[in-house]
């Protein structure tokens, strides 16, 4: 009998960080994700949403076991290969990710249906769903965890992120436009590592209410993907020169000015919103409409309208027009001269 402890073991080096695990019944239908350790110790089925470096195949038939064999030897990778019930599984170690293993795997035959990169597959030695013996083929437990490498660090994701995921926009923070929610959503990723395949996998999941924009899409049979894409790049703009100790020197600039008046404060709370939705993004030009600022910083839509031309003009902060209809204007975070020797403008995207 295989060790509960082994299994244990194999599942936290396939699993993806920050993802639970589907406990499958013998129909081979979902009951429902739960944490790993719990799925472990049920003793019953299982699958998980593989780490990024690994490739993952369900080959059950022996001619697809046969182009298996081919493109492990054609890559020359670390790979395991186990009996898993009725089908055998490969998993490919591929430190620079799974997609260019799978452009080789279409190369030589294997069907997408095949690949479980982004669909889910069951760890090696978990049970099979109707008992069937599983065991590794060729390798020892030892092996097998040196093969499929160690289990992924931890992404620093900021604290807002899983309930926005699961719940959608809670606190009101993007004023119902679930296309920013799906940009700060991609841009937190961005930030904390993370691929456009696990963007992917957030965003088609129907179980997370932070998607639904995506959801809609494809209900409504609109081009979900490129969606997807397109959104993905745009995160990949606003994180990539994000300078989070210059956004930290503009908070304690504005700290540490003399903000004058009624309007004064409503300028200091604007400030103080915009740094604040800077870090939480991973973006250098916080791209959210006049709601959802008015949210964060507790104050009226038109209180903020007037604190943001009055920034602007004072020097703390320069607009950054949108580039399409229904689209909120951006603001670089700046330090007006005089105010701090810190450099006074963010670099661009």
């Amino acid at each position: 009998m295989t060790d509960q402890n082994d299994i244990r073991r194999l599942a936290r080096a396939v699993v993806r960080q920050n993802t639970n695990a589907m406990l499958i019944d013998e129909t081979n239908r979902g009951c429902g994700w739960v944490p790993l350790d719990n799925a472990v110790d049920s003793g019953g089925a299982f699958l998980v949403q593989p780490k990024s470096t690994l490739a993952t195949f369900d080959l059950d038939t022996d001619e697809l076991v046969s182009l298996g064999r081919r493109l492990d030897d054609s890559l020359g990778l670390p790979a395991l290969w186990v009996n898993s019930g009725r089908n055998t599984h490969l998993f490919i170690r591929c430190d620079d990710g799974a997609e260019e293993i799978e452009q080789a795997a279409s190369s030589i035959g294997l069907p997408p249906e095949c690949f479980r990169s982004n669909k889910g597959i069951r760890p090696p030695l978990s049970p099979h769903r109707l008992g069937l013996p599983v065991e590794l083929i060729g390798a020892s437990v030892e092996e097998a965890l040196e093969i499929l490498g160690p289990p992924e660090t931890p992404k620093c994701l900021p604290p807002w992120f899983d309930r926005t995921l699961s719940e959608g926009d809670y606190s009101g923070r993007f004023g119902g436009n679930r296309s920013n929610m799906a940009l700060a959503i991609a841009s937190a990723m961005k930030t904390a590592g993370m691929t456009l395949a696990d963007y992917r996998i957030v965003m088609t999941n129907r179980t997370n209410l932070g998607a639904e924009k995506v959801h809609e899409m494809e209900d409504r049979g609109q081009d979900a993907e490129a969606f997807i894409i397109r959104t993905w790049d745009k995160a990949q703009l606003s994180t990539k020169s994000y300078d989070a100790d210059h956004t930290e020197a503009v908070r304690r600039a504005v700290e540490s000015s003399e903000w004058k008046g009624k309007a004064g404060g409503s300028q200091r709370s604007v400030m103080l919103a915009l740094c604040s939705l800077s870090d939480n993004h991973g973006t250098s030009t916080p791209t959210f409409g006049v709601r959802t600022l008015a949210i964060k910083a507790g104050m009226s839509d038109s209180t903020v309208k007037r604190a943001l031309a009055a920034l602007t003009e004072q020097g703390w902060t320069s607009r950054v027009r949108a580039d399409g209809r229904g689209q909120a204007d951006g603001y670089r975070l700046l330090v007006p001269v005089g105010v701090s020797n810190r450099p006074h403008l963010l670099p661009s995207p």
